[in-house]
């Protein structure tokens, strides 16, 4: 069966909570249950039972099921992105993440599964609130240590579980009646296959589980230790452990002492340097692989020769859990044990010293990969960028506030500019940089950061901010006399002028980039110059202009094996064909360009393959053709938040209409291209603007002057891509009976996008396929988003179907 969920596999066991279970899942299932928040102290098996909950309710809900697991985040601000990133909503310019997740789930009947609210409980409130009031059909489950209090919510308060009393007679057989005591056993068997309870030890565990309440978590630390200590010896041991409570807050939960005692016992057994080790993995959020464990908690007690000894013997002790999605395997403390980890890395003095390390170490990750980011080896480094997102994050915002590295933040961010530009990050990225460039910082750590900045600011069509921040740059480079730097600025500012349609003041911007990289024998910033270059005079219709600057930033790059802009190359280039008339070579060029960027899995490659290719298909007055790839076009433009190339996917719509038969549609495209345009700054290139008033003259010819200025006006009053989608949906081809209105191309996925998309159909989650494949989960989301994409697809079941069709056997196994 189709599975539609991101949850963990395989399934956690749940122990004494079945009629719990049952209870919560017809709440989730009735009309006032929309919201049911799972309270309780932390341990208590809130989470445990959720994705029970979760996983059982997964066909109940046609859109799918999705985990957002908030315990690595510490900004409230990520909370709502954390959701998109589940759910798979793309960010998109001058429109909040909010109303983006109403507007892609408002029609969906779908649960979302919230765990860990407890420290970011009002901005999960704002969110819940939100969303439930725009979405009728989205369920939301939340564990959390208090009720998130916004209107409609059900609070389950998840108790302990039932416990022995230890002063009764009870056999092993007894015991095992009562679902704490269930739960020790059989976790003390999976930490010692030969455990065995015999009377004596019947009557400890009893006692075991009494004296720590029947919290879950506490209970699972106790076993634990079974491996080396009986039963009886961790009663004597928590004995000396709970003499404690009278000196802590009598205002305290009980729980809650509880809790901390087991903690403080289960740490007192550790050896001195496992102690060590154990507080400072802390200050890792989303998990942390060996190197960065060796890193960040080496030195002053723990010599670095004993670090991955020691991480050894905290996985055996059940403290520190194994991730093995990827090749190298990643490690993870429960948050629970972080925080209290963290408590016990800042009552030693600690904490200051050790995100210090946390945040250098994430640095030099990130500028080692961000030159990587340019080469054929891109993916492996953006995979090992994703695993440690969260510890970027981390790292970031310590960069935010540290007083004694203040250029951390500026060096960090720009150096993962690239990394935000290509997964997406549009949104966070620019507000990361734009917090950088508030701090001082060495000129050339602002430098990487403005640079950043712009481009992220310049790909969103934010022209008026990216001219901004290059003006910014070129001064800076003057100032400090970094010519290389002046000759980046100066080619963007030519590229920005252009776009604004400034051509005049872009040619001399443009030419004095070109000079000074030749001079200065800088192969990325003339690479960088002849694409603007480039870009300029195929505007102007300087076709030769274009193709020789195109030519020789081509020929630059294959000679310095600098594989992420060759496809851009390749696409420009047959532009230029096609704008000359020679529509075969076109062709040719622009299905090399979208091979070579599918291949890689860029996105902003593929928009400029489609763009060339569907200058190629009006040419030939394809407009079947046409169409196909301008819904392709679309949906990449969707997920990279591209509105300006939007106004050209409207223009291109608007003719298809128009040679259809429906000019008064073809009327109103142009009009909203227009209204776009008009609101970027982004006039029509020189080079298009004959073409573009013949258009709209055939237009205003076939219905009329009047008729022209009323679908125009309407156009231009409409939400851009309602217009495209309303286009789509009547100007496409009837369907034959039975038949979708349009099949997607035979096969436009690459080798492991059909691979990630044979085991969706067999039904596998994201963290399965990652393990199957050996790579990220994150890069397995990337890999599901391309495919939907590509297919034109909205669900993982749309995938299994589309598969099946073409191979029947690929469902199977």
């Amino acid at each position: 069966m189709e599975r539609r969920h991101n949850l963990p596999a395989p399934r956690t066991p749940l122990i004494g909570r079945e009629d719990e279970a049952a209870a919560v899942r017809r709440l989730l299932l009735e009309s006032e249950g929309r919201l049911v928040t799972l309270v309780g102290t932390g341990g208590c098996g809130k989470t445990r039972l959720a994705l029970w909950l979760a996983t059982d309710l997964v066909d109940a809900f046609p859109d799918g099921v999705w985990l957002i697991e908030l315990a690595p985040l510490s900004d409230p601000a990520l909370v709502p992105q954390a959701v998109a990133a589940a759910t798979g909503v793309w960010e998109r310019p001058a429109r909040s993440i909010e109303d983006g997740l109403v507007e892609a789930l408002a029609g969906r009947r779908l649960l979302l599964v919230l765990d860990n609210c407890e420290h970011l409980v009002a901005a999960a409130a704002a969110l819940a609130e939100t969303l439930l009031s725009a979405c009728p059909g989205l369920r939301l489950l939340a564990t959390s240590r208090e009720p998130l209090r916004i209107a409609g919510e059900r609070a389950w308060r998840v108790p302990s579980l039932r416990a022995p009393d230890p002063a009764a007679a009870l056999t092993p057989a007894a015991l095992l009646a009562f679902p704490a005591a269930r739960l020790f056993v059989e976790r003390a068997a999976a930490v010692d296959p030969g455990f065995a309870l015999g009377e004596s030890g019947a009557r400890a565990v009893a006692e075991i589980c009494a004296r720590l309440d029947g919290i879950a978590l506490a209970i699972e630390l106790a076993a634990a230790r079974t491996g080396l200590l009986s039963p009886e010896q961790i009663v004597d041991r928590l004995g000396d452990r709970f003499r404690l409570l009278s000196q802590g807050s009598r205002t305290a939960p009980r729980r809650q002492q509880t809790l901390s005692a087991t903690l403080d016992w289960s740490h007192e057994l550790l050896a001195a340097d496992e102690r060590v080790l154990f507080r400072r993995l802390a200050v890792f959020a989303g998990g942390w692989d060996l190197e960065a464990c060796e890193a960040v908690c080496a030195g002053d007690g723990l010599p670095a020769a004993r670090v991955m000894d020691v991480l050894g013997d905290l996985v055996a002790k059940s403290l520190v859990q194994v991730e093995a999605t990827g090749r190298t395997p990643r490690y993870r403390l429960l948050e629970t044990i972080r925080q209290y980890g963290l408590e016990r890395l800042e009552a030693a003095g600690e904490e200051a010293e050790a995100r210090r390390r946390q945040a250098g170490h994430f640095l030099t990750l990130a500028e080692r990969a961000a030159p990587h980011l340019r080469r054929a080896e891109a993916a492996v480094w953006l995979d090992r960028l994703d695993a440690d997102h969260d510890n970027l994050r981390a790292a970031l915002a310590w960069g935010e506030q540290a007083v004694d590295a203040a250029d951390l933040l500026p060096r960090l961010a720009g150096a993962l500019w690239m990394f935000w530009w290509q997964r997406g990050h549009f949104v966070e990225g620019r507000r990361w940089l734009e917090s950088a460039l508030r701090r001082p910082a060495a000129p050339a750590a602002r430098i990487e950061a403005l640079f950043g900045a712009a481009s992220l600011a310049g790909y969103q069509d934010d022209i008026a901010r990216a001219r901004t921040l290059w003006e910014e740059l070129l001064a800076l480079g003057r100032a400090t006399e970094d010519e290389a730097t002046v000759a980046w600025a100066l080619g963007r500012l030519g590229y920005v002028a252009h776009i604004a349609g400034d051509y005049e003041r872009a040619a001399p911007l443009c030419a004095a980039s070109v000079a000074l990289s030749r001079r200065l024998g800088d192969g990325e910033s003339l690479a960088l110059a002849l694409m603007s270059t480039g870009h300029l005079a195929y505007a102007r219709a300087d076709f030769a202009g274009a193709a020789a600057a195109y030519e020789e930033g081509l020929t630059l790059d294959r000679a310095a094996g600098t594989a992420y802009r060759l496809q851009y190359w390749l696409a420009m280039l047959g532009s230029v064909a096609a704008e000359r008339g020679d529509l075969d070579r076109a062709a040719a060029l622009g299905a090399e360009a979208l091979a070579l960027a599918r291949q890689r899995g860029d996105l902003w490659g593929n928009e400029q393959a489609l763009r060339s290719l569907l200058r190629v298909a009006r040419r030939r007055g394809d407009h079947e053709q046409a169409l196909a790839l301008i819904r392709e076009h679309l949906a990449i433009l969707n997920e990279l938040g591209s509105r300006g190339r939007m106004a050209d996917c409207l223009e291109h719509l608007a003719w298809v209409a128009r040679v259809r038969g429906q000019p008064a549609r073809a009327a109103g495209l142009l009009g909203a291209a227009g209204a776009l345009r008009d609101a970027l700054g982004m006039p029509v290139p020189l080079r298009l603007r004959s073409e573009q008033a013949s258009e709209v003259a055939a237009v205003r010819a076939a219905i009329g002057d009047a008729a022209f200025a009323a679908a125009w006006a309407a156009g231009r009053a409409a939400d851009p891509q309602a217009v495209a989608a309303g286009a789509l949906g009547d100007a496409a081809p009837p369907a034959a009976a039975g038949t979708a209105a349009r099949r997607p191309p035979a096969d436009p996925l690459t080798r492991r996008e059909r691979q990630v998309a044979a085991l969706v159909a067999r039904g596998l989650t994201n963290r399965e396929i990652a393990r199957e494949l050996v790579i990220t989960e994150g890069t397995v989301g990337v890999h599901v988003e391309h495919i939907l994409a590509k297919l034109e697809l909205r669900s993982r079941t749309q995938v299994a179907a589309w598969v099946i069709r073409r191979d029947p056997a690929a469902g199977e196994g």
